[in-house]
């Protein structure tokens, strides 16, 4: 799992940005060489720090075409993590000159706050989340992959706080920033009791997209 980090490894102390995707060929002519179906249910998989629960994996793999359903059947998740369900689907296409992928994934339930401690250690954001994602792109190579990507990322946070600012008090000293703006003498503390430690915003909702057209991805307003 390259993009799952386990603590271990140590941190990268000169990433390079200008690093480019790969466009060597994928190497997909194996699956076109058999024919499968693979039926896979496990109580409890363990990813580095993630548990997937209850999971089921659906795959067949017919005439170089490779689909896979994250589902138990039509009615019930793929698999639960992060006290959320997960369901998926996805289909690579190598029978074609030109190999194709299309993704389709759905959340529910989701503890915002576990998976920002799994991935990142941040805590500071609650609440129960939902997912959807619908990608599809063609390609040769991971770079092309990349470069003809569209489809849609939106989620959706409901009944969460931000930990470590307070939007109201910010919003209620907003004559006194236009005042220190105007009088130049803007400094931290003009804001110090909406960013202290206790300070806390909650939300009832909290929506966000991505919409992703040949390789760039764009937020969707």
């Amino acid at each position: 799992s390259p993009f799952v980090a386990t603590g271990d490894a140590p941190a990268d102390s000169d990433p390079n940005l200008n690093e480019d995707w790969s466009d060597a060929p994928l190497a997909l002519d194996s699956l076109k060489l058999v024919n499968a179906d693979i039926d896979i249910s496990a109580e409890s998989v363990t990813v580095d720090q993630i548990t997937l629960d209850a999971a089921r994996l659906l795959t067949t793999l017919q005439n170089g075409v490779l689909t896979a359903a994250f589902r138990r059947d039509e009615n019930a998740p793929g698999f639960r993590a992060f006290d959320g369900a997960w369901s998926g689907d996805l289909t690579l296409d190598a029978s074609r000159a030109t190999p194709s992928f299309a993704v389709k994934a759905d959340a529910s339930g989701v503890a915002a706050q576990r998976v920002l401690r799994a991935f990142t250690g941040y805590e500071g954001l609650s609440g129960i989340g939902a997912l959807s994602i619908d990608l599809s792109s063609t390609g040769n190579s991971l770079k092309a992959l990349i470069n003809d990507l569209d489809g849609s990322l939106d989620t959706e946070l409901a009944d969460g706080l931000v930990a470590g600012v307070d939007m109201a008090q910010m919003i209620r000293s907003a004559d006194a920033l236009t005042s220190a703006l105007q009088s130049g003498n803007l400094n931290a503390a003009s804001f110090q009791s909406a960013f202290e430690p206790s300070a806390e915003t909650d939300f009832s909702e909290l929506l966000g997209g991505l919409q992703f057209n040949y390789g760039a991805a764009n937020i969707d307003e």
